[in-house]
């Protein structure tokens, strides 16, 4: 999932392994107007004006479900009979499949329903912790 901030070079990165034998499948997360603090108006003037991305912002990680089943992506793996996504950060390059995690989905206890969503979750790290440093102003 990119943004529109990051989908052209996502693009161009991916055109370097197109000669390898894997598809790989991208889609931009949705876009909401910035809004004005004074008027409380939207900053954006139209809906298609790439040229003044400014006044946008990217939802971010939440928008993943909505954005991909806008993307069309969703119905096109369910009709290929995909069932399973595996969804990571690529700031993670360590994030791997869970092994209890999939044979639980494929192995539910005492024969129930395999749960429909299931998400792992870790707790927050000083590592994930991001630091904004605001300039100082003299009023």
């Amino acid at each position: 999932m990119n943004s529109f901030n990051t989908d052209e070079e996502t693009n161009k990165i991916i055109m370097k392994y197109s000669h390898i034998k894997v598809k790989i499948y991208t889609f931009n997360q949705s876009r909401y107007p910035r809004v004005d603090k004074e008027t409380l108006l939207p900053i954006a003037r139209t809906l298609s004006n790439n040229s003044d991305l400014e006044a946008w912002y990217p939802p971010g990680h939440g928008d993943i479900y909505e954005s991909f089943h806008n993307s069309g992506l969703l119905k096109m793996f369910i009709e290929e009979g995909k069932e399973y996504m595996f969804v990571s950060n690529s700031d993670n390059l360590g994030a791997t499949v869970d092994l209890n995690i999939l044979d639980f989905l494929l192995n539910p206890p005492n024969e129930n329903k395999s749960p429909e969503f299931l998400m792992e979750v870790t707790d927050k790290t000083r590592a994930d912790v991001k630091v904004i440093k605001l300039k100082s102003q003299s009023f």
